[in-house]
């Protein structure tokens, strides 16, 4: 799930063109719970929760994330009576049946264990015939380079594409648009699909947060990593430069990875998702180079991360205003101090009782300029992490990292320097004309790596890339290596 929104200049910097969905829109309705100072009676129960976002008929693409991720991410697992789990899809990605044993990762190293600089390049590797897909029975797609040549292959640097929460990866391939990127880029692309939960969504058992609500057992830091291995079998790889990119729960997959084998990742990119609220479940990783790519509009997986919430039984529904004052005072206050804003968010308040609530948010949100629109979005968001919105106080809540703390934590672990610097502005997406991206990295790392974030400013969870994003990123990719 995104929120598209479109942006122009004109003489206050931004305008918001009537273009943008309702998923905007009804993110603001979350604003019932935050009247203006003249309505700070509204009732709990009158507080439009992120529950009643998902029933909209704008998402922007097949991932349900927001849903999910608020209403399944409780620390106690699922009864499994009621899980209906795939059963017939493997656990682990077994090497093939068709694998000709002395080739069998599990007997013996494949013909290209060793890196590209030390492969005897002079010595004919008869590589055995590759298969239609890789992963065995659980099949993955592979996409070979568009120069690629069989009888006289050069190493190869591989990527995996990792699909977000009720996603798939062949969506995902499309809409960054990577195919011919990496292929021009001399890149192996493999696009798996994660298994399907008990609610038919597919899914990643990444992390405590996202998103195995349901208590699967499937090990897919065991499939993915193997996918990578199998690859090494038919094909020569550049072990230096194994790479996986992630949106959204496959983000937080990337992230996983890159913690549990360092040892196999030189750079992960991590569009729209996140990483282990704690790092010492990380734990004590090897220099990997890390990208973080989000958008500060983003109300699936925050930029500003999310607290857990250690229910309480006895617990109220949360006040939003109360809880806004409280601990977004600043971008709050800025907001109902501004005219505008405060007339927007009034009028949010009065939608619970309207007899279209959508429609009355619709009318309050474009009622307003720019803005007092970005002012709110400043509250919301903050919000948002603070958990302001929390559906149910009474139960326990998992959380993840900011952005900035996630590439915070991998500079310590790539031993950068602690200050940052700016990288030029980019465009990325086609919602806001000129640039929209604001790099910011971490300098002087050991090993060659470095950590990055790309913010998109206002960008949301899946934003309209432009023909921009998948150069741009292939080419930060292929600077990344291990030495």
């Amino acid at each position: 799930m995104g929120i598209k929104h479109v942006l122009i200049g004109n003489a206050y910097g931004l305008v918001l063109k009537n273009t943008l969905p309702l998923s905007v829109l009804l993110l603001s309705i979350l604003a019932l719970g935050c009247a203006s100072k003249g309505n700070t009676n509204i009732e709990p129960d009158s507080f439009t929760t992120q529950h009643d976002i998902l029933h909209t008929s704008d998402i922007d693409t097949p991932d349900a994330e927001l849903d999910a991720t608020q209403e399944n991410h409780s620390g106690a697992p699922s009864d499994s009576s009621n899980s209906s789990e795939t059963k017939d899809l493997p656990q682990t990605n077994e090497p093939l049946e068709t694998i000709d044993s002395k080739y069998s990762p599990d007997t013996q190293s494949s013909p290209n264990t060793q890196d590209s600089e030390s492969q005897d390049t002079n010595a004919k590797i008869e590589w055995p015939p590759a298969p239609d897909f890789l992963g065995g029975a659980r099949q993955a797609p592979y996409f070979l380079p568009s120069d690629y040549e069989p009888e006289n292959p050069d190493p190869m640097p591989v990527l995996v594409v990792i699909h977000g929460f009720t996603a798939s990866g062949s969506w995902t391939a499309d809409w960054w648009q990577i195919h011919t990127a990496a292929s021009e880029a001399g890149i192996l692309l493999i696009v798996p699909e994660g298994t399907v939960d008990a609610a038919g969504n597919p899914f990643w058992n990444a992390t405590e947060f996202c998103c195995n609500f349901y208590g699967s057992q499937v090990d897919d830091v065991g499939y993915l990593t193997g996918l990578i291995e199998e690859a090494s079998v038919y094909f020569p790889i550049d072990t230096k430069r194994v790479y996986l990119m992630g949106h959204s729960n496959g983000g937080f997959m990337s992230h996983r990875i890159a913690c549990d084998h360092s040892e196999l990742v030189a750079a992960i990119v991590n569009m729209g998702g996140s990483t282990w609220l704690e790092a010492e479940d990380c734990g004590n990783p090897e220099p990997v180079s890390v990208l973080q790519v989000h958008g500060t509009w983003d109300t699936v997986i925050l930029y500003g991360g999310l607290v857990p919430n250690i229910g309480d039984p006895e617990a109220e529904a949360i006040n939003a205003h109360e809880c806004l004052l409280d601990t977004c005072e600043n971008p709050y206050s800025s907001c109902l101090s501004q005219p505008d804003c405060n007339t927007m968010v009034t009028c949010f308040g009065t939608c619970a009782s309207a007899e279209d609530p959508q429609a009355c948010n619709s009318d309050c949100w474009y009622d307003a300029s720019a803005y007092p629109q970005i002012l709110w979005m400043e509250a919301l968001t903050c919000g948002l992490s603070a958990g302001c919105y929390l559906p149910d106080p009474t139960q326990d809540s998992f959380g993840y990292a900011s952005i900035e703390s996630g590439a915070a934590r991998w500079a310590q672990y790539n031993g950068c320097s602690e200050s940052q610097v700016d990288g030029p502005p980019l465009d990325l997406i086609h919602e806001i004309s000129g640039a929209d991206t604001y790099p910011r990295l971490y300098e002087n790392c050991t090993s060659g790596t470095i950590s990055e974030v790309w913010k998109i400013l206002y960008g949301g969870h899946s934003p309209d890339f432009n023909s921009n994003w998948a150069p741009s990123v292939i080419e930060w990719l292929l600077k990344q290596s291990k030495i």
